[in-house]
């Protein structure tokens, strides 16, 4: 038996040994591995940050310099970085506050108009039941029941556990809040020095892994950084573009609520296949409040930009940026759902596709090894 056996077997003894440990204290492991996560959390949390920051900031670091390309002087990597992380605060900084503009004095007015509509038209509809010889009376009873000093002195009473309740949510808030500030301030360095991260990792990757080896690791995270990347500036000029089609066309056909529509749904199509659909159902119930007519024109018109939008915009503004098939698209966001939820369905269809790609290149190069032509 040679070095490179024996060793192999050891370190499956030793994984093997590993296993059954776990196996045996397995309440005790979950335990660790939870306080373990509890400390790595914030890295983990930055990393996700930085990698989809650095989106904007590597598109904005790549045009300025090229504005310095004809220079005798370069700015550093770090200098352009710096400066790039700075504008996209300051772009995402006015996307946020033109969403707080458009979107709070919008939902204060549609909040007033939908409680007076409730409170005029419950007895209207009341009426309108009596005429059908309905029997209102359990409504009625019930309406008559609210009492508003039986609900304050409930509130009253019940107030130590209310502020127990409060403050438990407080700390958590805060420990959330500690956590996600800590994982900010680790992803800001994390963009800021990744052109020496990155020279870093490959010189740990080529000292430890053979040639070939670190090639492939390095192959594929080019890949995974490239089709993210794509996914998601692709997601976001989507998004934006579909907004504002909508406000303008609700606007033109005179639909109440058109700026809090088209700012929802351009956020809830980052949600593939339903985030788009669920914000026309927000929409139409939000309109239907206040006219129903404009309800059914609201929906046309959703209906009809989402069309223009899917046919015709998409397909260049998106296209087949992650190169994935639309069968495994449906299949990521339905695994990634169950797993992670809202995040899991926005992510798992870049991770889908890298793994996609790499199943085909694979596949072509072993058919071509055996000289044969196949189509997959």
């Amino acid at each position: 038996m040679d070095k490179a056996q024996l060793k192999s077997r050891m370190l499956l003894i030793l994984f093997a040994a590993a296993l059954l440990v776990v196996a045996l204290n397995f309440h005790e492991a979950m335990g660790l591995l939870g306080s373990l996560w509890h400390h790595i959390s914030p890295v983990f949390i930055a990393c996700v940050i930085a990698f989809v920051v650095n989106v904007p900031v590597s598109a904005i670091s790549r045009r300025l310099r090229r504005l310095f390309s004809g220079r005798k002087t370069q700015p550093s990597d770090q200098l352009l970085n710096g400066v790039s992380f700075l504008l996209t605060l300051v772009i995402l900084a006015l996307i946020l506050s033109l969403m707080v503009n458009l979107l709070v004095p919008q939902l204060i007015q549609s909040g007033k108009s939908i409680a007076d509509t409730v409170r005029d038209k419950v007895p209207a509809l009341l009426q309108y039941l009596q005429s059908l010889n309905l029997d209102t009376s359990v409504v009625e009873e019930y309406l008559q029941k609210i009492d508003l000093n039986r609900i304050v002195s409930t509130f009253t009473d019940n107030a130590g556990s209310i502020l127990n309740v409060v403050a438990g949510t407080a700390a958590s808030t805060i420990g959330a809040m500690a956590t996600f500030v800590m994982a900010l301030i680790i992803a800001i360095y994390i963009i800021l020095d990744k052109t020496t991260l990155t020279h870093q990792a490959k010189a740990i990757l080529y000292a430890n892994l053979s040639r070939e080896r670190a090639d492939k690791v390095i192959y594929v995270a080019s890949l995974t950084n490239r089709t993210y990347s794509r996914f998601l500036s692709g997601q976001c000029i989507e998004a934006l573009i579909l907004g504002g089609l909508l406000i303008i066309a609700l606007n033109i056909a005179g639909v109440p609520y058109a700026s809090v529509i088209g700012v929802t749904t351009a956020v809830m199509s980052f949600v593939p296949y339903v985030g788009a659909f669920l914000a026309c159902a927000i929409g139409v119930i939000l309109v239907l409040m206040v006219n129903p007519v404009k309800a059914l024109v609201c929906l046309i018109v959703f209906l009809c930009v989402q069309f223009v939008e899917g046919h015709f915009i998409y397909p260049k503004v998106v296209g087949n940026s992650v190169g994935l098939p639309s069968m495994w698209t449906l299949i990521a966001v339905l695994i990634g759902g169950k797993l992670l939820g809202l995040l899991g369905m926005l992510f798992f269809i870049p991770l889908t596709a890298v793994v996609y790609t790499l199943i085909t290149e694979d596949t072509h190069r072993k058919l071509k090894g055996k000289d044969i032509q196949a189509e997959c």
